[in-house]
């Protein structure tokens, strides 16, 4: 496998471990949240009930998402080209 491809690999796990501790965080958590604990009391607990339901889809997809990826489309509203890349690092291909 070559180093490029490696690199990737090790980047993409990073991510998902990344992604999960944020997900630890402590302002995540009602009962260490004052501003989610306000919005609980005054949404009836809808909030709580979201906060579930995406909590559920997330770990279905198995990835936590911070947006509703079914909003983005290629070429409507991503960018796509064709091309190889010719420069790479931990922030971003060059194509």
């Amino acid at each position: 496998m070559p180093c490029r491809a490696i690199r990737r690999r090790a980047s993409a796990s990073a991510s998902r471990c990344s992604s999960w501790a944020a997900a630890a965080a402590p302002s995540n958590f009602l009962a260490l949240n004052p501003a989610a604990q306000k919005a609980l009391i005054e949404s009836k607990g809808e909030s709580l009930r979201q906060g579930m339901l995406n909590l559920l889809n997330d770990m279905q997809r198995g990835k936590i998402s911070q947006s509703d990826e079914s909003r983005f489309f290629v070429d409507k509203n991503i960018a796509s080209t064709e091309g190889s890349v010719v420069y790479e690092n931990e922030l971003v291909q060059l194509i």
